[in-house]
């Protein structure tokens, strides 16, 4: 508890910095002279962050449509169920029925433990979106045995693990760990599906060290979409269309298994130190380039930067930079990462502050996420297992909306200064994130997909969650900050929000991958049993 009384305290001493405003804001006393000066200031350093905010502050969705839970959506694909229970149904392999889709969700609505709730083609868990919801009559390859805590993960003759269906990636390192094995790479949740995360491009973190997860599969199985054809197709490592149906977008039936490599178990070390980024692209150049050049080392397995987003009254920002080395050394006894990684009480108040802030005044969110940041700091290394160190920690529970775009390496530091500057211009008309942004790399992604690290050597991956709460303004602050990234030639992760047009996605891949993707979507699903309205409209079919 004395942690969590400690951190409030240094929030409200840290928000006397945003006294006077809030003086201003009880007395009626009017600085907006002062504000309009620093938001022109802003735009005329960059020009293009002012630009998205007047044409797409009011942006709309450009189509809706009705999801297989008879939401009206537009183009929102973030599900989050981080508390999803997924082993409630068994699994065989190979599997012996095909149960039709909508049977399946009769089943979920019905069951009285509601064990078959969310089983979908890829499951459903943080990285999962509607975009991998196949239209009803959709086919699943499905167990007909009662319900029962079976594992759906398997060790292979080849030494590789089996994740069957919506197996999470926590199912795998059970199996795993069984054998004193692990995986070179993981999401920041273990909760999250294997063909979910991967499919739609989930990546880890790590310039060398298999990240994108994609790298990490050896074959992919998947089923026919077409209901009156009950086979299933083999996707191995060295096939033609095996890098299009790793990243299969939830649109080539369902999948069945992903095969994955194995490795020994290892053990990492983390610590966690504080940067201050002024403001500038050279700033951010220097940040991003130091932070690549430590996972060039060969002992370092990945290496991550979260970011206080608002800068503070010397105009710096801060930024928590956390770095993984591999080590032969045991798991730490006694110390633990830092209390706001791994504090459930804390995660539960950040909202119900969050909330007050919002209604008392929202400039106080720069000085909670401030703190935040500097909260993390662990300069000690701790010494974990390789699963404990590259998960999270407390899961986050909040419902939340949030963007991810991949940036190239190259143009990373202007979209992130850009960027920066972008949310302080948001936040001059009162549109504030509630939560630090988060950066990580990623090395080569499989060639000629529509994944989001596709024929890039490095990929820096941006981050933008906040509350998703129609309160904090989430469907006005991220759409503009999309299209901003995406002028950098960012793309975005398919299981997080996308704004943007099927136009403007369109221009972010080669036409030689859109083409490939198209021509396998169509071979394999020419019924259109899985379409989705916007990746149909990217692919042209």
């Amino acid at each position: 508890m004395s942690h969590v009384v400690d951190f409030i305290r240094r929030v409200i001493d840290s928000a006397e910095d945003e006294c006077e405003d809030l003086v201003e804001h009880l007395t009626g006393v009017d600085s907006a002279r002062d504000r309009v000066a620093s938001m022109q200031e802003l735009e005329d350093a960059f020009p293009g962050a002012a630009d998205v905010y007047r044409t797409l502050q009011h942006i709309e969705a450009p189509v809706s449509y009705r999801d297989p839970s008879g939401e009206i959506s537009g183009w929102r694909y973030r599900n989050i169920e981080l508390d999803w229970e997924p082993r409630a149904v068994s699994w065989a392999w190979p599997p012996r029925t095909f149960v039709p889709y909508d049977e399946v969700l009769r089943e979920s609505s019905t069951s009285a433990t509601n064990g078959a709730r969310g089983v979908r083609v890829l499951g459903s868990c943080w990285g999962m979106s509607s975009l991998s919801h196949p239209r009803p009559g959709g086919n699943l390859l499905f167990r007909g045995e009662d319900a029962s805590v079976e594992a759906r993960a398997e060790w292979t003759d080849d030494g590789h693990v089996r994740a069957l269906l919506g197996a999470t990636f926590e199912e795998v390192l059970d199996v795993l760990g069984e054998r004193g094995m692990t995986l070179r790479n993981q999401p920041g949740y273990a909760s999250l599906s294997v063909a979910g995360c991967v499919g739609t491009g989930g990546h880890g973190s790590g310039v060398r060290a298999s990240a994108p997860l994609g790298t990490l599969v050896t074959a992919v199985t998947i089923a026919s979409p077409e209901p009156s054809v009950h086979e299933v197709t083999r996707f191995a490592l060295g096939d033609s269309e095996f890098p299009r149906a790793v990243t299969h977008l939830g649109r080539l039936g369902p999948v069945v298994a992903m095969e994955l490599a194995a490795v020994p178990a290892f053990h990492i070390a983390e610590h966690r130190e504080i940067r201050r980024l002024g403001a500038g692209v050279a700033h951010a150049e220097q940040l991003l380039g130091d932070v690549l050049g430590v996972q060039l080392e060969a002992s370092v397995h990945s290496a991550e930067i979260w970011i206080a987003p608002y800068a503070d009254r010397h105009g710096d920002t801060v930024a928590s930079v956390g770095i993984r080395r591999t080590t032969a050394e045991a798991p730490s006894e006694g110390a633990r990462r830092p209390a706001v990684l791994r504090c459930k009480l804390l995660q539960t108040l950040s909202q119900m502050a969050a909330v007050l802030v919002d209604r008392v005044h929202p400039r106080w969110i720069r000085a909670a996420l401030r703190q935040g940041v500097l909260a993390t700091e662990a300069k000690k290394p701790v010494v974990m297992s390789s699963r404990d160190a590259l998960d999270f920690g407390v899961l986050n529970r909040s419902r939340v909306g949030s963007i991810e775009m991949a940036l190239p390496m190259d143009r990373a530091p202007a979209a992130l200064s850009a960027l920066l500057a972008a949310l302080e211009i948001a936040a001059q008309r009162g549109h504030y994130v509630y939560s630090p942004i988060g950066v990580r790399f990623t090395g080569a992604g499989l060639g000629g997909t529509l994944s989001p690290q596709a024929d890039r050597d490095v990929t820096v991956h941006v981050e933008i969650p906040t509350f998703a709460a129609p309160a904090f303004c989430a469907d006005l602050v991220l759409p503009p900050l999309q299209a901003l990234l995406a002028s950098y030639g960012g793309r975005p992760h398919w299981g997080q929000r996308v704004y943007l047009s099927p136009g403007e996605l369109r221009g972010l891949w080669p036409a030689s991958s859109i083409a490939a993707t198209a021509r396998l979507v169509q071979r394999r699903d020419p019924g259109g049993h899985f379409a989705s309205p916007l990746l149909d409209a990217v692919l042209g079919i």
